[in-house]
């Protein structure tokens, strides 16, 4: 952590693709930013907000499945009323393609149309995928391709080049999970290390449960007790959860006492899954002017 306490976590691989997203971004006719439907605020980089300045663009917010569906539609209605396309999906679902199609041929007719009218020949839409690390854009390219062309798994760091891929209606730009290279805002980061997007390492795993263990008591209390059996009496402190949970899990040392540190990965584990419930970190309320 630096001495400024921003939180700093930013493999090498991001800062070489961030010069070649420069180079090639002003050639693409738009752009398709993914955004967690979980926290949609902290995993929208700034950065590759302004690189994409100027540009037509289709907010995907991705793992609806997991994120609660009634705040899911307030981030739809929020984007779109600044302007933008934006669609919330689960990358899994089958048909998800022409669903897809539906709003990308929107921006491939808007050149089309562009091009006749100032009568130049037209050639293949470029669009480019950006989005923070762990968000769906591998999948969401093969999708889009209809086939496996780019590796996907459900950890940091597998695309770590700028690559063309061609699909039936354009092409596009496969770009590596980007986060921001510190985070003056800590919540910001706590939100990523929450969902799984940046590596946990970098933060307290204490410091970690302890806000998903608040934020679960104050907004979804039903489905955090009823997943670990707890009582409510259990519920007024912190340190008193984690050994109820502990004991119930099972996770003892010799001694009897809990082990605290894998009560609290297993915690999070659970959270990221959407073994608890399905969760929106962050409120529409929350992007609003005060």
């Amino acid at each position: 952590m630096a001495q400024n306490n921003n939180i700093q976590w930013y493999p090498g691989h991001m800062g070489k693709a961030i010069n070649e997203l420069y180079d090639k971004i002003q050639y693409m006719d738009f752009v398709m930013i993914l955004l967690d439907s979980r926290i949609p605020l902290s995993s929208k980089n700034d950065l590759l907000e302004r690189m994409a300045c100027g540009k037509n663009r289709l907010y995907i917010l991705t793992k609806k499945d997991l994120s609660d569906p009634l705040e899911t539609e307030k981030w739809i209605k929020y984007f779109t009323g600044k302007g933008s396309c934006a669609i919330a999906v689960n990358l899994k679902e089958t048909g998800l393609v022409n669903y897809l199609n539906e709003y990308t041929h929107k921006f491939v007719l808007k050149k089309e149309t562009n091009s006749k009218r100032k009568k130049i020949i037209f050639t293949r839409c470029r669009a480019m995928v950006l989005g923070i690390p762990n968000v769906g854009k591998s999948t969401l390219i093969n999708v889009l391709s209809q086939k496996k062309v780019v590796l996907t798994a459900d950890k940091v760091g597998m695309t770590r080049n700028v690559n063309m891929i061609h699909t039936k209606n354009f092409d596009l730009v496969d770009t590596p999970g980007m986060l921001e290279p510190s985070y003056e805002n800590k919540e910001k980061a706590f939100n990523l290390a929450l969902i799984g997007a940046m590596n946990t390492d970098v933060l307290p795993v204490e410091e970690l449960c302890k806000k998903c263990v608040d934020f679960l008591l104050k907004n979804y209390h039903l489905n955090f007790i009823s997943r670990f059996n707890l009582l409510e009496k259990e519920c007024t402190d912190f340190y008193i959860v984690i050994q109820a949970i502990g004991r119930e899990r099972g996770f003892l040392s010799k001694h009897d006492e809990v082990d605290m540190d894998k009560t609290e990965r297993v915690i999070l584990n659970e959270f990221r899954s959407g073994n608890i419930c399905n969760f929106t970190l962050e409120r529409v309320e929350d992007a609003l002017p005060r």
